[in-house]
């Protein structure tokens, strides 16, 4: 056997290992959780695919968010992204979620602040699709203080054809706005 033969074999076994990959991408969910504290300034964003072989955390360090990603349990990517301009909330509506779950609890030094907080997260838990959605509110707390736990599921194949389509027709919108403001003079 050949180099070029073995280099062939090598290549062919990296495009049917993807391409497993990306089949499995459609079928089977990425699990995720949230961890947000105030009370110990810590947050932690915890994803993992086909459990022991693909895990991420983006958590902050130095009051700066901070990426690592792991390939069965070695760390192969850590990096502090850079920020961006403008941040795009968007693309929250693409994102396809089930069995996800929220814990809240909260605390205001004032009881109308906190009822204010109890109304407005019933008012977004109404607006997303949520499966468990549990809050508890202190409105006689003495310090001011949020906790954030949630989880849940992401079909990565049905998300990235609705972020696909979503940017094809976000970049369709701008296209059309700039030739409505940039289009020419017509006589009549």
């Amino acid at each position: 056997m050949t180099i070029m033969n073995a280099v062939i074999i090598v290549l062919l076994a990296i495009i049917v290992l993807l391409l497993i990959l990306a089949v499995l991408a459609l079928f089977i969910p990425l699990f995720f959780t949230f961890t947000f504290n105030t009370v110990t300034s810590e947050m932690l964003l915890s994803m993992r695919w086909l459990s022991p072989f693909l895990k991420a955390e983006a958590e902050t360090e130095k009051h700066r968010l901070k990426l690592t990603v792991f390939i069965f349990g070695i760390k192969i990517f850590s990096k502090t992204p850079r920020k961006r301009r403008k941040t795009r909330t968007d693309y929250l509506s693409a994102l396809k979620l089930k069995d996800t779950y929220v814990n809240l609890s909260y605390g205001f030094g004032d009881p109308f602040w906190s009822g204010i907080a109890c109304g407005a997260a019933e008012f977004v838990r109404l607006l997303m699709n949520i499966g468990d959605f549990r809050q508890w509110p202190a409105f006689m707390a003495n310090e001011a203080y949020l906790i954030i736990d949630a989880g849940g599921k992401l079909n990565i194949g049905a998300t990235a054809d609705s972020l696909i389509s979503f940017g094809l027709s976000d970049r369709r919108n701008r296209h059309k706005k700039r030739r409505k403001s940039y289009g020419s003079i017509g006589t009549q």
